[in-house]
């Protein structure tokens, strides 16, 4: 069992917890479970060929890195999170109650999932 990715904590209210196995003469398998706001989770999953475990270590992290720059630094990403949280605190302030604010709730998650689907990983390019 090959843990060294570990949780990365919270980023405002994004939480973030990256994992990573790495089975000898198999490889690496890393995945991604994202929390938002606390209600809408993203998930990741790849897999890797890792020869050594010191690879299989620089991958997983490089692979934590990439997902918490994803979240953070992807433009498009920021923005419909942003959106997602504006259209939560409105939908929960006026009572969450039907109506326009959960309509504009349930409209902004679409965008994340957008977003998250254009997350690409690729080892060689954090060596």
């Amino acid at each position: 069992m090959f843990d060294e990715a570990g949780a990365y904590g919270e980023f405002e209210e994004i939480e973030v917890e990256t994992n990573g196995v790495w089975v000898p003469r198999f490889g690496l398998l890393v995945n991604a479970n994202i929390g938002i706001g606390g209600h809408y989770p993203l998930l990741h999953c790849a897999g890797f060929d890792s020869s050594t475990h010191a690879e299989a270590v620089r991958t997983a992290v490089a692979y934590s890195d990439a997902v918490i720059h994803h979240l953070t630094k992807h433009e498009a990403m920021v923005k419909a999170i942003n959106t997602y949280m504006d259209a939560k605190k409105a939908f929960y302030a006026h009572g969450g109650t039907k109506g326009k604010f959960e309509t504009a709730f349930l409209d902004s998650q679409a965008p994340i999932d957008h977003a998250w689907a254009t997350f690409t990983f690729i080892p060689e390019a954090y060596e």
